[in-house]
């Protein structure tokens, strides 16, 4: 398939950094990315989420809990009951695995998350920490257990040793060497110290969790773990253990001043070749105390002592990227109120960040668009394109580009037919559609939207099944004759490139959720005879999905649509059965 070629204009902020090093900020949004994205009704807060944007996910970690969600905030299945404290998470594409910091801990914030999930505290001596590996693809549904996932486990050998282990600061014998409390951010990126030009993530870098003691020095420090994802990929291979134990991993140690817990977020960024440590403010006032850091990923580590703690060995240590604001102790950063619970670098100098809120005992995330800000004062700066993408073409971008062969039939539709191939992928998968419906449209923007996600995808069926957010009015009021008309544009847009249209009768509906005040019954027969009338007088085929669904009074049997609008497995069931039929009619024609 032709790959959209789309020309790339920049203006350069004027952000130089003291090496000398400009970043230039796109003008370009990152058009696959709304402007927000809310995964609500959750029972804990977020820790931190990824994005897999070939496809439209986006994945969450939730305390206990891993949520998948699209890029409108529906979920579309979760992972819970993961005996332990979930963190931050790191996906990659390449494996579509997700990868989440995960501890089970004997301390007070293990024992309290432990009693409010109704399970048995973590006996003492026995804190365990590892990774979580889980296969996105598996994720199907809602409450899925880790066994019916496959989950398997890194288990980090380095940080229970640390965590035992006791330090002696200033005469003193503290336990937890380093102050390490377990981890928590985590993130794919390059090997720190190499060539610039040589950007393969084939690194996983997990932070320290770190407690904020204030009578103990040997805590001033963000520490980070780093394994070749080809060492994970084999340990992974296991197959009979679902538990497998990490080796001794390149450690870094990066002198930030204390923290609250350590770095909470962890994300690398190649717009620019860093790792973006997001973490709670500490309260040493000897230190800035700020929220957010960075390294640089290219620079050489240096061989020597802490100014905390152990001075009599030496530690590989990494400096804060210099472009931060300065403070007299040298430690560079920014204040910004965001990251720390979800922190996801996108491309050219865009960010997604989590702005977490609570109504009552329930948790949701607004993953909210940020770009770079050429001020020290103010890092990063909400991106608001509201009414830009009025047709959503951003909504199916990357899948568009990633098609490589023609696809039988393109179904082009609202949110029956965008729940359809979410809730039945295989019908989709099975047969060579593509679904391209958008939840709430109307006709004008799936008008709008024909060449990017019909036509260009060159399918030999069209299937058009439009109309019911019309008749709510979702786009103003409208006469039915027109919305009739824009179902004729669309076949006529697909004639002309050679497509086979088929107009679908809207589906039998008596109620609107979202529009209680309509009573669409007889406006769904009118325009169903409308397009009956237009696809015999223009020689385009009609598929009556509507006598086959109705339950006599204009609606929908619970059975094939709870709410009255959107079907059930068994309403899809039907119509599926209706589109086969109808190709197999055509195919025994030709």
């Amino acid at each position: 398939m032709r790959k959209i070629v789309s020309i790339f204009f920049a203006f350069v902020l004027g952000v130089t950094l003291l090496n000398g090093q400009t970043f230039n900020v796109g003008l370009d949004t990152p058009i696959d990315i709304p402007d927000s994205i809310v995964v609500k009704n959750q029972p804990f807060h977020v820790q931190g989420f990824e994005v897999d944007r070939s496809n439209g996910f986006i994945y969450l970690s939730f305390t206990n809990r891993i949520v998948k969600s699209d890029m409108r905030g529906r979920i579309l299945g979760s992972v819970v009951d993961l005996h332990g404290h979930l963190g931050d998470v790191a996906y990659d594409p390449k494996t579509n695995l997700i990868y989440a910091s995960l501890e089970c801990k004997d301390d007070e914030i293990g024992t309290s998350i432990s009693r409010q999930m109704e399970l048995t505290p973590v006996d003492s001596g026995t804190s365990s920490f590892y990774v979580a590996v889980i296969d996105a693809s598996k994720i199907t549904k809602q409450n899925l257990t880790p066994e019916e996932v496959g989950m398997k486990r890194i288990y980090l050998t380095e940080v229970r040793q640390d965590y035992y282990m006791t330090a002696k600061v200033k005469g003193k014998r503290f336990d937890h060497k380093f102050g390490c409390s377990g981890i928590d951010g985590i993130t794919i990126a390059p090997k720190i110290g190499v060539d610039s030009t040589d950007r393969e993530l084939n690194s996983l870098y997990i932070a320290y969790g770190i407690y904020q003691d204030l009578e103990r020095d040997d805590n001033d420090y963000q520490i980070l773990l780093r394994y070749d994802l080809d060492y994970i990929s084999d340990i992974l291979n296991v197959e009979d253990f679902d538990v497998v134990m990490a080796g001794v991993p390149d450690k870094y140690y990066i002198y930030t001043g204390n923290t609250r817990y350590g770095v909470q977020n962890l994300d690398y960024d190649p717009f620019t070749n860093r790792l973006y440590m997001a973490v709670y403010k500490g309260a040493k006032p000897q230190f800035p105390n700020y929220s957010l850091y960075a390294v640089d990923v290219n620079q050489l580590p240096e061989y020597k002592s802490l100014k905390g703690g152990d001075k009599k060995h030496k530690f590989w240590n990494l400096i804060l990227s210099q472009d931060g604001k300065e403070d007299i102790s040298g430690i560079t950063g920014w204040d910004f109120q965001y990251g720390s619970c979800g922190f996801k670098s996108l491309d050219n100098g865009y960010y997604l960040v989590a702005e977490p809120s609570k109504n009552g005992d329930k948790h949701s995330c607004k993953a909210r668009l940020y770009k770079w800000n050429n001020d020290k004062e103010t890092p990063f700066v909400k991106v608001n394109r509201s009414g830009a993408d009025w047709a959503k073409y951003s909504r199916y971008w990357h899948k568009n580009e990633a098609v490589e062969a023609k696809p039988k039939a393109v179904f082009m539709g609202n949110s029956i037919t965008d729940m359809w191939e979410s809730k039945h992928p295989q019908f989709f998968i099975e047969n060579n559609f593509l679904g391209r419906g958008i939840s709430g449209q109307t006709t004008y923007q799936m008008l709008a939207r024909m060449q990017r996600d019909v036509v260009d995808l060159a399918p030999e069926y069209l299937f058009i099944l439009a109309g019911i957010n019309d008749i709510a009015e979702n786009s103003g009021y409208i006469r039915l004759l027109d919305v009739m008309k824009n179902i004729k544009s669309m076949c006529e847009i697909a004639k002309a490139n050679g497509i086979i249209p088929v107009v679908c009768s809207v589906i039998p509906c008596d109620r609107l959720n979202w529009r209680k005040d309509l009573k669409p019954a007889e406006s769904v027969k009118e325009l169903n005879r409308l397009l009956k009338e237009y696809t015999a007088s223009a020689s385009v085929y009609y598929l009556d999905y509507y006598t086959l669904m109705d339950n006599g009074k204009g609606g929908l049997s619970i059975e094939n649509a709870a709410d009255g609008c959107h079907p059930t497995l068994q309403g899809y069931s039907i119509m599926e059965k209706a589109v086969l039929d109808f190709l197999n009619k055509c195919e025994s024609e030709k």
